[in-house]
Formats: structure tokens, sequence, C-alpha cells
């Protein structure tokens, strides 16, 4: 079984090169984990094999909002910013909504659409529901013209109108216990991306120490000067310390016994 930490330190080192690239490859197993977590039968026979092929295929996240954006991340809000609202019918839930920017939106395989059953249930009426691409009513905006993360991260609009996918398709078939799955992800989320951060801060890092060791001036290298040596100094402690508490938290998921 991989733990955090081995799990983050391989992120680090990806992101190192490229952070869209450990973005892609982190989604589908932070998508499918609320059903693995629920032994939800259905989605995981329905869903999951076609990711456990030897071709990768992409997983979304469908979280964000326009509204309120990553407002909804906060546990402040307890499900109450959420407006993409799903109602059952008969054996089915109907889904209406919009997400704004999440990874892999248009060109993922699979969506984890967060929605709320009524939005005065706060947290107990949160519902994380599993929809396949192609389903009729999900549409997507063009792709975000981003800065950075452009090679395999996609960002784009989802619309979901009169989504219809089979009511087993909810993360979890117990009411009220997706808020907990919902509270998982978004910890697993920010973990990640910590990870993802630091190994892009070494990045830089690594060519800071580069150009300084290969430039001279007043006969020494420019690193030897104790105006940029202190700069590069500030630099590795900011990035030796995010590292350790990343690893710290990290530690911490792999003995939840121990921390809580």
């Amino acid at each position: 079984r991989t733990n955090a930490v081995s799990l983050m330190v391989g992120y680090e080192e990806v992101s190192r090169g490229d952070c869209g690239i450990a973005m892609t490859l982190s989604i589908p197993p932070w998508v499918f984990g609320p059903a693995l977590r629920s032994h939800n039968e259905r989605v995981i026979n329905d869903l999951c094999p076609h990711f456990c092929a030897e071709e990768f295929h992409e997983a979304c996240q469908a979280m964000t909002e326009p509204e309120g954006g990553c407002n909804i991340e906060s546990a402040d809000y307890r499900g109450k910013g959420i407006h993409t609202i799903a109602r059952l019918d008969g054996d089915e839930w109907v889904i209406n909504g919009a997400k704004q920017f999440p990874s892999g939106a248009s060109v993922a395989d699979a969506y984890l659409v967060t929605c709320t059953t009524d939005p005065k249930l706060a947290e107990e009426g949160i519902a994380l529901i599993y929809v396949p691409a192609g389903t009729p009513g999900l549409s997507f905006d063009k792709p975000e013209n981003k800065m950075g993360m452009r090679y395999t991260d996609v960002n784009a609009s989802i619309h979901l109108d009169n989504v219809r996918v089979p009511k087993e398709y909810r993360a979890s078939l117990e009411p009220g216990k997706d808020h907990q799955s919902f509270r998982n992800f978004l910890s697993w989320g920010r973990l990640s991306s910590a990870a993802f951060a630091v190994g892009a801060a070494q990045a830089a890092l690594d060519i800071a120490l580069d150009f300084t060791s290969n430039r001279f001036y007043g006969g020494k290298q420019v690193r030897q000067h104790s105006l940029q040596a202190a700069m590069l100094a500030d630099m590795i402690i900011g990035v030796q310390s995010a590292r350790f508490y990343y690893l710290t938290v990290a530690t911490m998921f792999d003995n939840r016994k121990v921390y809580g």
C-alpha cells in the first residue's frame, strides 16, 4: 500500500519538471477515493476498470463554481455555497448547475460532481455524484488559456443541464455521509497542492543555484557575495520549511490513530 509520505514525495519530484503532470496523475485516485472508501460496487464495477487499463485515462474533480469559486472548499461554508443541485427522480439523480475551471474538464472520462440536494441542509445535503463522459446534458466551454500548467492540465467550465445518472452513482449510498468524503478529499487536495508547490519552488531554486554558481563578478561566483548568499539562504530556508511542513502533515495522514 502506498503511504501519503511516499506519494507526496513522488508528486514533488514530478512537479520539479511540470506541476501539470503531477496534477493530472493525482486526480484519478482523488476522484475515486470516496467510492472506494464507501465500497460502492456499482461505481467500482462500472467506472474503475477503465482507469486500471494500460492506457492512461483522466478524471475530473468538479467542485469549484462560478459564483463561489474556491470558497466551496472552505469548511466554514459547510456546503452552503454549493449551487449545483442534485434531485432524486425515481432511480436517477438529475443534476443542474455549473462548475468553473476544474482540472480535467472536457478531456476526462469520469467526473465527480460536488452537488447539494438542498442548500438549507448544509453539510448533510452534500452529494458527490459520478458522471461518465458523454452523458447527455454534460457540456463544456473552451479550455482556459493559462499562463502555467499548460502541458497536461486542462481547465474549462462545465455545464450540467438535466444530467441524469443512476442513483447508485452517488459516492456514498448512505444519506448524509458524502460530507465526510468531501472533507477528506479537501484535506488530501491541499496536501497534494503543497507537494506540487514545493516541487516547483525547488526547481526554481536549482536554477538560481546553477546560475549563481556559473556567473562571476569581482573575481568570484555570484553566490559567494554576501548579499546574494543571504538571498539564496532565505530561498533555501523557505523551500525546506515548506517541505518539512507538508511531510509532517503527510506523516499525520499515515498515522491517524496517533494524531486523530
